[in-house]
């Protein structure tokens, strides 16, 4: 009977070690699990320490996709394989930008809300002192929506919250990118891209 007992709590501590390894496993493979059970709240708090961190960027990269385009992709597409390109490593410039993600009122999203996931427009792309990057993704604006929806995204640390921000970040985004002027463009289309901003900016679209 005891040895039965012995058995019976061995096959126990088996199936709770496999279970936490599963566990592990999934968080690894679909991060944004880790925090699709906690409050909107919560996680909106972590957002709000997360743009505090952002201070101790070093580099910052924009890529812009225009509006106009056909364009659909999932959140995690390589924004940075298309669209045009703004890189800078000013820190005072890099402040400016962090300032206007703070000033868009960043909230976690409902994660139900799957729907608005319409294909990512506008990405910014931090890289920390530590040589981590934090990402935000943005979808274009839609006169419908209260707000602009997104991701906010850190590989390392297994993060991958959706988000909303305020309507105005996009136009602040697009006014910052050009007020740092183009990365060299690896193509006509990339070309066009960036000349499309640089209309948007100066109000001729």
């Amino acid at each position: 009977m005891k040895r039965n007992q012995n058995k019976e709590t061995e096959l126990s501590h088996i199936n709770s070690y496999v279970a936490s390894f599963m566990f592990f496993i999934i968080s690894v493979l679909h991060p944004q699990n880790a925090y699709s059970e906690r409050p909107a709240n919560e996680n909106t708090t972590y957002i709000i320490d997360k743009i505090a961190e952002l201070q101790t960027a070093k580099v910052a990269t924009v890529r812009l996709i225009p509006t106009d385009w056909m364009f659909v992709a999932e959140f995690g597409f390589e924004l940075q394989t298309v669209g045009c390109l703004y890189v800078t490593n000013d820190l005072s410039r890099i402040d400016t930008l962090i300032d206007i993600i703070r000033q868009a009122h960043l909230k976690a999203a409902n994660n139900t809300d799957y729907y608005w996931v319409k294909g990512p427009r506008e990405g910014i792309y931090l890289t920390l002192s530590d040589g981590s990057e934090v990402k935000f993704v943005f979808e274009r604006e839609y006169p419908s929506q209260n707000g602009v929806h997104g991701k906010l995204i850190q590989t390392n640390k297994f993060i991958d919250l959706n988000i909303v921000a305020d309507k105005s970040i996009i136009n602040s985004i697009i006014r910052w990118s050009v007020g740092i002027g183009a990365a060299p463009a690896k193509n006509v289309k990339d070309i066009t891209a960036c000349e499309y901003f640089k209309d948007v900016s100066s109000g001729v679209k």
